[in-house]
């Protein structure tokens, strides 16, 4: 599992790379990457867009991003590359021939690839297209997905050509307004999420952040993403201070509600985190204060700076756990890094009040605080399973005193890992009910109870270890995911040794998937 420092980054959006005045896009570049120098970032966003002042006899004129990939490169941040399908850039912005665009957009992009190829950029969808109106040429996202999809796949496939690239498909929307939930759907259903290396969507919030584990729409479209077994990247978040679409917020609140949201996303095992964002001019948004603020300039605002010294207290530490709590609106998260002290950071979600953990008092405000433990508070260890063999039971005895016995069993612990992934994480797992079909009658019965048995229990289990993989603090300690089981476990009309051999064996292969799972959760909880 990475690092948080490793997943953060900031967005500067390109408002300077199209049109106006050189040495005004140049100052303003060098201030953003200054003070981006001072975060303890891996990443940054720089969207592009076509514009009639980039067209050139040759193509296109990359000599701004060249510079801002230049100035990324030079402070060792990693590159995204979004691509923008707007008017905004246009100098006829009404009545636009929307066929000639795609045509456009589609020799920018291949100019894009090919200009930074070989320079291991990571390149995004179209930027919040499934949205539509501005973001995909004032035009309705779903009667234009078709075009959606086959401009993200062409993008797709350039990609492909630079073994040094990479792609992140979907660039969804912010979840907030359920079209865009229902346009994001469509265009998974629609392939969307067929190419690229991960998802990105923007998890913009009306409120407080800690709705990114409630609220039902993003849930769906996480667990879209989790079925295409893709990492997710949060790409655009944030809180402004003046009136926005996700609402006005005080600066307190916005420093607050954006470190909290970071951390959230960690602990869900998002895979990057880019916030929105370090373009100076964007008042309501950014980090830092404007170039031209006069003595405010190269100075962080509330949130910039709060921000930087939260995360540079945890530079290079990792996840751990979420401590466990009498309430699910407070928060205590342990980092770890090698060689170092656990780390705590810890907050409410409700009215700030005191909490005592393992005899250690706690103040929680909505502000998230940081401690160094020199030991984590104790939790309960859960107990590995234990199924019956088999070997020694008669044929008669069999499909009751092991098969329902093991099945009950099963269904019992994968029902109380999801209960502690809840109490313990607030993460709502699956849950499962119990094998009920009545034991067969007779032989000829048989082969249907138990192919419909272990077909059961096999899918619960490997709908379990789906979950885990979901969360990279959850997989293997190598970073690989764990594999699911098959289970054939049929026997016919007869119970012969050797089919008692194979059932016991599958049996014990159930046994060293589940308790994996439990050993996991113990390793991030002792």
């Amino acid at each position: 599992m990475a690092a948080i420092t490793d997943k953060l980054g900031v967005n500067e959006w390109g408002m300077y790379f199209n049109g106006g005045d050189y040495e005004t896009f140049k100052d303003n570049i060098d201030y953003d990457f200054e003070m981006m120098n001072q975060l303890p970032i891996n990443w940054v966003r720089l969207g592009t867009t076509y514009s009639d002042s980039l067209v050139t006899d040759e193509g296109f004129d990359w000599s701004r991003l060249d510079y801002a990939v230049a100035k990324a490169n030079m402070i060792g941040l990693k590159v995204i590359i979004p691509v923008w399908f707007g008017t905004g850039n246009l100098t006829n912005k009404t009545n636009v021939d929307y066929q000639q665009a795609l045509i456009n957009w589609r020799k920018l992009i291949t100019s894009l690839v090919h200009h930074y190829k070989g320079q291991g950029i990571t390149y995004e969808a179209i930027d919040e297209a499934n949205g539509g109106g501005p973001y995909w040429l004032d035009r309705d996202a779903k009667s234009n997905m078709a075009d959606i999809i086959s401009m993200n796949n062409f993008f797709a496939r350039l990609v492909a050509t630079d073994d040094t690239a990479s792609y992140i498909t979907g660039d969804f929307s912010w979840p907030g307004d359920p079209s865009y939930i229902d346009t994001a759907i469509t265009a998974i259903k629609r392939g969307m999420l067929s190419v690229g290396q991960a998802v990105s969507y923007h998890p913009y919030h009306r409120g407080i952040p800690e709705q990114i584990l409630t609220n039902e729409g993003e849930l769906n479209l996480r667990q879209q993403f989790a079925n295409h077994n893709l990492p997710v990247a949060a790409t655009e978040y944030g809180y402004p201070v003046l009136k926005r679409f996700n609402g006005v917020y005080t600066a307190q609140q916005q420093s607050d509600y954006i470190l909290r949201q970071t951390l959230l996303m960690d602990m869900l095992g998002f895979d990057k985190m880019i916030a929105f964002t370090m373009d100076n001019s964007d008042k309501g948004w950014a980090l830092q204060h404007n170039y031209y603020d006069g003595s405010n300039k190269g100075s962080f605002n509330q949130v910039g700076s709060d921000y930087q010294q939260l995360f540079t207290e945890l530079l290079g530490y990792t996840f751990s756990t979420r401590v466990t709590t009498d309430s699910q609106d407070d928060y205590l998260l342990t980092y770890t890094a090698p060689d170092k002290s656990t780390k705590l950071v810890y907050w409410t979600a409700a009215a700030n009040h005191a909490i005592t953990v393992s005899g250690i008092a706690y103040q929680l405000t909505g502000t998230p605080t940081i401690t160094t433990m020199e030991q984590l508070p104790s939790q309960n260890q859960l107990t590995t399973i234990q199924l019956i063999s088999g070997i020694d039971v008669d044929w008669p005895n069999y499909w009751q005193q092991v098969c329902q016995v093991n099945a009950n069993s099963i269904t019992v612990t994968l029902n109380m890992i999801s209960n502690t992934m809840l109490n313990r994480f607030g993460i709502q797992s699956p849950t499962f009910t119990a094998y009920a079909k009545p034991l067969p009658l007779d032989d000829s019965q048989t082969y249907f109870w138990q192919k419909d048995m272990f077909m059961t229990i096999m899918g619960q289990i490997n709908q379990l270890i789906a979950f885990f993989n979901r969360y990279n603090w959850l997989i293997q300690d190598d970073g690989s995911y764990w594999p699911s089981i098959y289970i054939d476990g049929l026997t016919g009309l007869t119970l012969s040794v050797v089919q008692k051999q194979q059932l016991s064996q599958d049996w014990a292969t159930m046994t060293v998937a589940i308790n994996n799972l439990i050993n996991k959760i113990n390793q991030v909880t002792q």
